[in-house]
């Protein structure tokens, strides 16, 4: 056991190691030239010095001037680095100038440009100097910033190395550029707009308006839509236009606000991330923040054919794609994100959170009102089932098993009608239960990280009850001396089922990936739940209690010899007197209000589900 112990850590140092060397052999990619933040598996970049130099040969240039430019390490080599330039206010996304000379382990890019406006390294062997010429544009573009990002190794690198190069020859630079951020931002006619001149878009379902975590308004004039929006977010908000309700083929529209990082961001997702596109058609920007909402508006054509590549680390030079035109004068499915910022810099992290999306196809020349869902149908369906499951049907049967076993009355079809409806409900818990395991498999696909504790007590809990069905199909007879072990066996597996499943229950309200309010709100309402449930089984053991102290009492009482010695029959085959008739009739109650709290719960638990 410890050999096999120390070869997996020998493996897991070795693999980490040699994933580390390889993560970037051959340089950064070309979406990352407008940002140079190496995204590593979400690892943000050094807040501290780089022990590493940035060298421009002057401080100053004049249109069509060649300048040297150099990376240099001051003790420890780097393996990798990336470099461009671009304007110091204004458009800051167009990458300026063009690098006329580089050395053999640099790679060349063409961001959005006829010229090489951006290089990074070709493999990665350790360097202490690296050397370029870069060419000056032929007018002056203003006051411009070099900016270098170099890779110490996986977990250690610097995106934000800079050096101002102011122009010589002077340059208004353009205030009214189509995408500027004004932060004028006029306040959103809800309650007036909302449905009545434009469509919108609510989120969770129900709220009304400002009431609302998440709501996007648009309006279609001419040959452009005015989209306004507001939410809920750390640093950003990100609008995305799809043909399905799955990532990948999307445009996304990312509004941005978090201390100094003010702007927007145009983009496209090729498939499971996103690739930033050079911002042309977005106008009439305006951002405001109130405490944890963010606002944001702006307009869009109506139609938009971008031009785009598909950047990944083992292709180059980048793939062209096929033109995709999105023409807003159809129906699009709109998905709406939100979450953080890498440290210190305008790139978008994941999202933490589920997006929001439409269930069905937005029509934005309606004024129609949609609802957005975070989660999918399979998710909520998957939900239903445990919950219908655990909430509701194992522990009725678990009660009925426990305290109604002589409530029934007569046998039907040669069994006991109490022990016909804990089988049939607890094979419906078990066939629930497999369902739903394989539903959210099948959709998922795999197994994700960020679930591995609910889905490690779901299959549990699943094992539990194939083991409880497999004891039950080879149960002891009545008198055989084996049953008094299979009773109490078959009865503490029962009970652990269920509090396994609990547990699940509440690591699955609470995966990260839901909404936050979501999360909240599930959670007390299971947590009132069990707290219910804990109760209602106190007070049926009481009655239970009482009930056997009774029914010992009575026959006490009815066995006391009399006259000549005959004894009386016992008072369990007299006839039912009004005293036993009034516990069946409490007991009955007792049932049917449990079953209501229950049945009270699960329609709680699964409003939430729909809702959000």
């Amino acid at each position: 056991m410890k050999t096999g112990r120390c070869a997996g850590r020998i493996l897991t140092i070795f693999f980490g190691l040699f994933l580390q060397g390889f993560s970037y052999p051959n340089g950064g990619i070309l979406k990352t030239c407008v940002n140079l933040l190496p995204k590593h598996h979400g690892t943000n970049q050094q807040t501290g010095k780089a022990p590493y130099t940035l060298s421009v040969a002057k401080d100053t240039y004049k249109p069509g001037e060649d300048i040297a430019i150099e990376l240099k390490s001051q003790k420890i080599p780097f393996r990798g680095f990336q470099i461009m330039v671009h304007r110091r206010e204004g458009d800051t996304e167009e990458l300026i100038g063009n690098f006329t000379e580089f050395s053999t382990d640099s790679k060349p890019f063409k961001w959005y440009s006829e010229n090489i406006n951006c290089l990074t390294h070709s493999d990665n062997e350790d360097k202490t100097k690296v050397q370029f010429k870069w060419k000056a544009p032929g007018v002056s573009e203003g006051d411009l910033i070099v900016r270098a990002a170099f890779v110490k190794d996986f977990e250690h690198f610097w995106a934000n190395e800079t050096h101002v190069l102011r122009a010589e020859v002077p340059v208004v630079v353009n205030e009214t550029f189509p995408w500027r951020v004004s932060m004028d931002f006029k306040p959103m006619r809800v309650r007036e707009e909302c449905g009545v001149t434009k469509g919108c878009v609510k989120w969770p379902r129900l709220c009304q308006g400002e009431d609302c975590d998440v709501l996007v308004m648009y309006k279609t004039e001419g040959d452009h839509i005015d989209f306004e929006m507001f939410g809920k977010a750390e640093a950003y908000l990100s609008l995305a236009f799809s043909d399905d309700k799955k990532m990948g083929k999307d445009e996304t529209i990312t509004c941005m606000y978090k201390e100094s990082v003010i702007q927007i961001q145009h983009g496209y997702n090729p498939m499971y991330f996103n690739e930033r596109i050079r911002n042309t058609v977005l106008s009439n920007v305006e951002m405001m923040r109130d405490g944890e909402r963010m606002y944001c508006r702006f307009r869009r054509p109506l139609s938009f054919t971008p031009d785009l590549w598909l950047s990944l680390a083992n292709k180059y030079p980048p793939t062209p794609i096929k033109a995709i035109t999105f023409d807003l004068s159809k129906p699009w499915i709109l998905f709406l994100g939100w979450g953080h910022l890498y440290t210190g810099t305008d790139v978008v992290g994941h999202h933490k959170e589920l997006p929001l999306i439409t269930s069905s196809p937005v029509d934005f020349q309606s004024t129609a009102v949609h609802y957005g869902q975070t989660l999918s149908v399979e998710v909520q369906a998957h939900g239903t089932l445990m919950t219908v499951a655990w909430v509701a049907l194992a522990g009725f049967a678990m009660v009925v098993a426990r305290h109604y076993r002589n409530a029934f009355g007569n046998n039907c079809c040669g069994i006991k009608l109490w022990f016909q409806i804990h089988r049939l409900i607890m094979i419906l818990v078990a066939g629930c239960t497999a369902a739903g395991i394989v539903l959210i498999f099948v959709y998922v696909g795999d197994w994700r990280e960020v679930a591995t504790l609910h889905a490690g007590f779901g299959l549990a809990v699943m094992g539990i009850v194939l083991l409880q069905m497999i004891m039950a199909f080879c149960r002891p007879d009545p008198d055989a001396s084996r049953r008094r072990v299979f009773n109490w066996a078959h009865r503490i597996f029962g009970k652990l089922s269920h509090v396994v499943a609990v547990v699940a229950l509440f690591l699955g309200v609470n995966l990260s990936l839901l909404p936050e309010k979501f999360r909240f709100n599930q959670t007390v309402v299971l947590g009132v739940w069990v707290i219910t449930q804990i109760l209602w089984e106190v007070i049926l053991e009481i009655m239970k209690c009482r009930r056997e102290a009774s029914d010992k009492r009575e026959i006490t009482i009815s066995m006391d010899p009399i006259g000549n010695g005959d004894h009386t029959k016992s008072s369990l085959d007299s006839v039912e007197n009004p005293r036993k008739k009034q516990g069946s009739a409490i007991l009955a109650c007792a049932l049917a209000l449990y079953g209501i709290t229950l049945l009270v719960f699960v329609a709680a638990i699964l409003a939430l589900i729909y809702m959000f």
